[in-house]
């Protein structure tokens, strides 16, 4: 599973953007990228450690080179480690389907199983992105 520092992803809609991590390569581009997104207030610097961490709903995480930062369509920020390769893509979209098929068992006129189903189908649009940005 895609994760925020080995925690479930868990966002509260669909991912609307995203931007890779690579420290000093492009450190300058996810500024900027935040700043667009009203976000700058998420990442601190701290000097000691010359480290970046991003703030989260779930809390403070050190920024790993080649973590993403995602911007859901609720305008919440998160930040995840990708643990999605070729090899375990297929496991990750079984848990996706996994996870589809619990959702059948909410009426169909239920607004969550809505919000559900788009949140799954973004998650699977999301593990493409990286896979696509891997080659």
């Amino acid at each position: 599973m895609i994760t925020d520092k080995n925690k479930p992803l868990n966002t509260s809609g669909i991912i609307i953007d995203k931007i890779q991590y690579w420290r000093e390569d492009n450190i300058h581009a996810v500024l900027n990228w935040l700043r667009e997104h009203n976000g700058s207030e998420k990442l601190s610097y701290n000097v000691a450690l010359n480290e970046y961490f991003f703030e989260s709903p779930s809390g403070k995480h050190m920024l790993n080179k080649g973590d993403y930062i995602v911007i859901d369509q609720y305008r919440n920020f998160y930040s995840y480690s990708p643990r999605i390769t070729t090899s375990n893509k297929d496991s990750i979209f079984k848990e996706l389907e996994d996870m589809r098929k619990n959702l059948d068992k909410l009426s169909g006129d239920d607004p969550l199983k809505l919000s559900f189903e788009l949140s799954i189908d973004s998650l699977r649009d999301f593990v493409l992105d990286v896979e696509a940005d891997e080659n």
